[in-house]
């Protein structure tokens, strides 16, 4: 998944998914750094911790030492783009068709 929504952002290939972290890292390029908040359970996807929320925010804000903007994928979020955008984030919606593939 992480490779997959890597490409999606950028239009380039992840030669390496970064460890697991608080932050959800997954790569970045020379402009992005992307972010993912994923695990391959239903019952995770389908609740509010696989959520965008403040403490994950705060996460990725801590992490980006480099000052670029940060593209996150998740199933949901709970605050406005118009607050993202002010930190330099982009939220992006992981498809419910993940939930589908995974037979839920």
């Amino acid at each position: 998944m992480a490779k997959y929504v890597f490409y999606t952002a950028t239009g380039q290939s992840l030669a390496q998914v970064a460890k697991a972290s608080v932050d959800g890292f997954v790569g970045e390029t020379d402009l992005f750094r992307i972010h993912l908040f994923y695990q391959p359970d239903v019952n995770w996807l389908r609740s509010n911790e696989a959520a965008f929320n403040t403490e994950k925010l705060e996460a990725v804000i801590q992490s980006n030492k480099t000052g670029k903007r940060s593209i996150v994928f998740a199933v949901a979020k709970f605050m406005s783009q118009k607050d993202l955008t002010a930190k330099k984030v982009e939220f992006c919606q992981l498809p419910y068709a993940v939930h589908r593939i995974m037979g839920a």
